[in-house]
């Protein structure tokens, strides 16, 4: 059937609008992102373009979450201690709880369902990731799982108005809610989500994660980083069922998701043996790290304790 409507770029547009904006020092980490010649110094120089950014980062170096044994006082320790994927993993959960903590109305979500949604997932997809025959960098796999819904930010007021007519179809055909709202409103949370990856000009691997969290196979086998990225995309589709299985942050989509069966599939051969067998009860498992990081992260954006 026909679209019942069709949105827009320029519907986008006006969704993202009211978004904040992405920070000048999170577009300058981009870019080192992309640096492997990035030091701790040029991660400390782009961080003291925001003061507020670099105490926000410290207070969660000395958290619980991350229990180092000596206090850290500079980001240039911060990165020497934990490294420079950290220490942008830390900005983007950062930055992330302030525009993911609203709510999601018309996919059903209250205050902070989204943001701890995100932040079980990138736990997950980092634990996920150590565990793969094929190497992914696990703070990689955190920044892509935690920023795999934002989609969900734009395309919530038109879920919202044709939700009935996107649950009955995604339930008559038997197919996922993303392909139901494509069918219905002519692109998914997906797509909404790409636009949004490319318009904060995130690093293509994330924009990946985004754009593939739902189908790691439609990854074309053409990318010229497909070995990286597959394996990378697959840890965060996989932390997303999951996260769904252990019913965190569970909306009116969170049991309309079609699992990638190429993706599935491939579980005992990505996995090692050992952690293939109880992978489940392993995340379960991280329940009170999870709770820690969100205390971490919640304390640090509210300006608690000392930097």
């Amino acid at each position: 059937m026909p679209p019942l409507t069709q949105i827009t770029l320029a519907d986008l547009k006006q969704q993202a609008d009211r978004l904040p904006k992405m920070p000048e020092v999170a577009l300058q980490l981009n870019r080192l992102l992309h640096n492997p010649k990035a030091s701790a110094e040029s991660i400390g120089n782009v961080l003291r373009l925001d003061s507020r950014m670099t105490a926000e980062v410290l207070r969660l170096c000395n958290s619980a979450a991350y229990g180092l044994k000596r206090r850290i006082l500079t980001v240039k320790e911060a990165v020497a201690m934990l490294g420079t994927n950290a220490i942008v993993s830390m900005v983007y959960a950062i930055l992330s709880k302030s525009t993911l903590d609203k709510p999601v109305k018309g996919y059903g979500l209250e205050a902070g369902q989204l943001f701890k949604s995100g932040l079980t997932g990138a736990v997950y997809a980092k634990h996920l990731a150590k565990k793969l025959k094929t190497p992914v960098d696990g703070e990689l796999a955190f920044t892509g799982a935690i920023l795999r819904d934002i989609g969900k930010l734009l395309l919530s007021d038109f879920v919202g108005e044709h939700y009935p007519v996107i649950e009955a179809l995604a339930q008559r055909d038997g197919i996922g809610f993303a392909d139901a709202e494509k069918a219905v409103l002519g692109l998914s949370h997906i797509e909404a989500g790409h636009y949004l990856a490319k318009l904060w000009e995130l690093p293509d691997p994330l924009v990946k994660c985004v754009r593939y969290k739902n189908q790691p196979s439609a990854l074309p086998k053409t990318d010229p980083f497909y070995r990286d990225t597959f394996p990378l995309v697959t840890s965060v589709h996989l932390a997303d069922l999951f996260t769904k299985m252990a019913g965190v942050g569970i909306g009116v989509d969170g049991l309309m998701v079609v699992p990638d069966a190429a993706a599935v599939e491939l579980l005992p051969v990505l996995l090692t043996e050992t952690g293939a067998d109880h992978i489940m009860a392993d995340l379960l498992a991280l329940q009170p790290a999870i709770d820690d990081l969100l205390d971490s992260i919640t304390k640090a954006t509210h300006g608690e304790g000392n930097p």
